[in-house]
Formats: structure tokens, C-alpha cells, sequence
């Protein structure tokens, strides 16, 4: 038995994979890692590898994100206005430049000193390498604030949130994508569902990261299963990075298999995770 780390309830061990421990809380149904990684260790060089951020030009992984991104700005420019907009876990800065294709002023906040040099290759001063706790942005600043696959490596989601409203204009606007563990992938796959792994802390089902938006100042607008544009050539790299029995040796062979051109064209999956915009309330501070 071990406490919740969100609401310090009884929360009961789920499973043990690659010597990580996972409990599921029983009173607000989130799951959480026992171990708690250095998070200035996770996000070197290596971490991006499946993007392919060092061995080419144009990297792999830059034509997914770019067609996932420009999608999800759409749906975020239907409840509000472009402005400025702050990217936090911007990584190598595609975000920022969707944005900046579509009329937005983007600023971005990496903690991984790699790609957050990268994305100031582009963008200058715009970016910050650190968290959004040590962020010098000033209170409502932005018109948007967006996160995406990043809450699920945060220790403390409600604070991150709060920070997050700190920054916000009133009526502004967020958008994030978070794993999503009452997918039908996680709850077929159990421990073998790839989104298990140590630099996620924490996991949230659709009604409960509800219930935290809710708890830390936000109103949420629109929910969706999450849908990304990838590529076969960026799935094969990616199960080269987190193996998993069967899947690594089928899309490493397909994408030997295929021409170039092929591999490299993105197509849409849904990817066992959600895609939220919310807005923060009036009285929120």
C-alpha cells in the first residue's frame, strides 16, 4: 500500500514494469509511479532519438508534429483569438513555429538544455530552459498556454496548473494532450501499454483530469480521444527507443521493407491518449 501523490489517499500496486513500481489511487483514480526519476537526467540528447533531431536536416520526426500541431491550433483559434502564446515542453520549438505560421506571437519553456537549444536557434530569447516554476514570464501575460504530452512527467499537476493560470489572461485559453489511461489501448495492453514507462509520473483518466482542471481554476471547453499524424519510419524508431515484444521487430522490418517515401508519410492515429481545451475561469488567480 502507498499514498496517493495528488490527494494522499490509499492507492494499491498495480504492476512492476522495467523495476518501476505503479499504484492506482482508490478514492481519485489516477496512476502514479512509486520512483521519482531526476528529471535533469531524463531529457538529454538521447531522449529524442526517435525524432531524429541529430541525424538529419529535416528530422523525422518534424512532419508529424508540425501536421498534429497545425490541427490543434485549429481547434484552439475556436475559442479565442491568436495572440501571444506560451508552449511549455516545447521541445526543438515545432510548436512555436506552427504557431508563428498562423498569426501567433510563441514563446516557449524547455527543461532539456538539448532542445531547448535547438528551439532558440529559431526563436532567440522567446525560449526559456527551465520549468514554468522559475519562468520569468510576467502574470497574465499570455492569451494561451499549451502542454502537450508533458503533464504526465509533472510531480505536482495542481501547482504546475496553477502556475499555468498565474500566466493566463482572464477568459484565456489552454491546450494539452496527456496519456490516457481509460483508452481502450491501456486497458487492453495493462503493463505492456507503451506509455508506461519511468519519466511518467502520473496518469490521469478523462474524468479525472476533469476533476483537476476543475480543482485548479479552469473550465473545460472540448475533450477528445487524441489524434496525431505520424510516420512509420517515426513508430519504428520510437519502439527502438521502448521495445516492446513484437511490435519493434514488425514496424523495424516494415520500414526496411518499404521505400523512404512511404515510410515517411504521415498518416493519423489515434494514439491511447486525450486532447483537452479549457479555459480559465474569471475568479481564477
Amino acid at each position: 500500500m502507498a499514498k496517493c501523490a495528488r490527494c494522499a489517499g490509499n492507492a494499491a500496486l498495480i504492476h512492476v514494469k522495467d523495476s518501476t513500481s505503479f499504484y492506482r489511487c482508490r478514492h481519485c483514480d489516477i496512476i502514479f509511479t512509486g520512483e521519482r526519476p531526476l528529471q535533469e537526467n531524463l531529457y538529454s540528447e538521447s531522449y529524442y532519438k526517435p525524432w531524429g533531431l541529430t541525424d538529419a536536416s529535416e528530422p523525422r520526426g518534424r512532419a508529424c508534429k508540425m501536421a498534429t500541431f497545425q490541427r490543434w491550433l485549429g481547434s484552439l483559434e475556436r475559442f479565442g483569438p491568436t495572440g501571444k502564446v506560451l508552449d511549455v515542453g516545447c521541445a526543438a520549438g515545432f510548436f512555436l513555429e506552427a504557431a508563428k505560421e498562423r498569426g501567433w506571437v510563441p514563446y516557449g519553456i524547455e527543461i532539456s538544455p538539448f532542445a531547448s537549444d535547438l528551439a532558440k536557434k529559431k526563436f532567440g530569447g522567446l525560449v526559456f530552459t527551465g520549468t514554468i516554476e522559475n519562468a520569468p514570464h510576467a502574470a497574465e501575460f499570455f492569451d494561451s498556454v499549451t502542454f502537450f504530452d508533458v503533464i504526465e512527467h509533472v510531480q505536482s499537476p495542481e501547482h504546475f496548473l496553477r502556475c499555468v493560470a498565474r500566466m493566463l489572461k482572464q477568459g484565456g485559453t489552454i491546450a494539452l494532450s496527456t496519456v490516457n489511461i481509460s483508452s481502450v489501448s491501456c486497458r487492453v495492453l495493462k503493463r505492456l501499454w507503451p506509455h508506461f514507462k519511468p519519466e511518467h509520473v502520473v496518469y490521469f483518466s478523462s474524468k479525472s483530469l476533469r476533476k483537476l482542471l476543475d480543482n485548479a481554476g479552469f473550465e473545460t471547453c472540448a475533450w477528445s480521444f487524441a489524434c496525431k499524424d505520424l510516420t512509420l519510419a517515426y513508430i519504428a524508431a520510437y519502439f527502438e527507443s521502448y521495445p516492446m515484444p513484437v511490435l519493434s521487430f514488425f514496424f523495424r522490418s516494415i520500414v526496411r521493407l518499404l521505400p523512404a517515401s512511404i515510410a515517411s508519410t504521415p498518416f493519423r492515429i489515434f494514439s491511447g491518449e486525450m486532447f483537452v481545451i479549457a479555459r480559465k475561469r474569471e475568479s481564477a488567480r
